[in-house]
């Protein structure tokens, strides 16, 4: 976050003290002070905040806190609008502003006022919602370069360092409520066999079909990810060995369900189907990530020596 947005404030409007000011002058310069000063404060709220809700939730914050709103409302879409089960709790005035820092269209945010403001407090939200998009854009931007590191380019499966993380993440969650946890590790037989003959375009069309048998046929909870070249990896939490079994059977009768064509790129080449060994562990109380790791990948290595296309789950 290098860009960090510039707060541009309307010195030019603020009245130079005098003596004999008028009271609607010294009225007037008061108020665009405080407008300086509310703006600024913003901008300190939303300073160093990477994550869209958590700029939403400070905005919101701020506008409450100077009564400048009631609720505020982000939509990603082409029109701002309640939230899901909202409509009919504000019965105020709807105020509705494109967010559109840059050339890019954010979406839009409802501002949703007891009463309308005035011109000028329409003004001053303007600038508000304008300092808002601005820490939105950078965020949004933020999110993008993290989701694309933690995915890997070929087949849109969460990479090695994602895998790092959530086994992490599951392991703790599996330890701390006594639940069930599964891991697949799941080499294609032959790669390399099938990429000397039809090619890397051909092998990397499998992997992407692979990739797709997987997302198709686990469920959102579970989660896949490429391991590196020819290996991939599920997730399975609050799933036992048997059931986990009976994903990667689904998963070896998807594969061998499709038909000849959907593995030939060019359409002229001899057709060389792949097929697929995995090996499954369990999570253990007491494991560490390499523990249940390092059984799923012993138990695949059984797989592959007992003369692949198959799944094993113990040695």
């Amino acid at each position: 976050m290098n860009n960090v947005p510039t707060l541009k404030i309307d010195t030019h409007r603020l009245i130079r003290p005098k003596r004999d000011a008028t009271p609607d002058e010294k009225a007037r310069n008061a108020q665009h002070i405080s407008s300086a000063e509310r703006l600024l404060n913003l901008h300190e709220r939303l300073l160093g905040s990477s994550e869209e809700k958590t700029l939403t939730e400070r905005f919101r914050l701020w506008a409450r806190e100077h009564d400048l709103a009631e609720e505020i409302v982000y939509s990603h879409g082409g029109t701002a609008g309640r939230t899901p089960g909202e409509s009919g709790r504000h019965r105020g005035q709807k105020l509705d502003f494109a967010l559109k820092p840059g050339s890019a269209h954010l979406g839009m945010l409802a501002v949703i006022c007891r009463e309308r403001p005035d011109d000028d407090g329409i003004v001053f939200l303007s600038r508000a919602v304008k300092c808002f998009s601005h820490y939105l854009e950078m965020a949004l931007s933020v999110q993008s370069y993290r989701e694309l590191a933690m995915h890997d380019g070929l087949t849109g499966l969460l990479n090695r360092k994602s895998l790092d993380a959530r086994l992490a993440e599951e392991i703790s969650r599996a330890r701390r409520h006594g639940a069930a946890l599964s891991m697949m590790l799941i080499d294609v037989d032959h790669f390399k066999k099938l990429n000397d003959e039809l090619g890397h375009l051909s092998g990397d069309h499998t992997l992407r079909l692979l990739a797709d048998i997987f997302t198709a046929v686990t469920r959102e909870s579970d989660l896949a990810f490429r391991f590196g070249g020819d290996e991939f990896a599920i997730l399975l939490p609050f799933t036992d060995l048997q059931s986990a079994r009976c994903t990667a059977e689904r998963i070896r009768a998807r594969l061998s369900s499709m038909p000849a064509e959907a593995f030939c790129v060019t359409g002229n080449l001899p057709v060389l189907r792949p097929g697929i060994s995995i090996g499954i562990a369990q999570y253990r109380q007491g494991d560490a990530e390499t523990d249940l790791l390092r059984r799923a990948d012993t138990h695949l290595y059984q797989a592959k020596a007992r003369g692949r296309g198959r799944v094993c789950t113990q040695l």
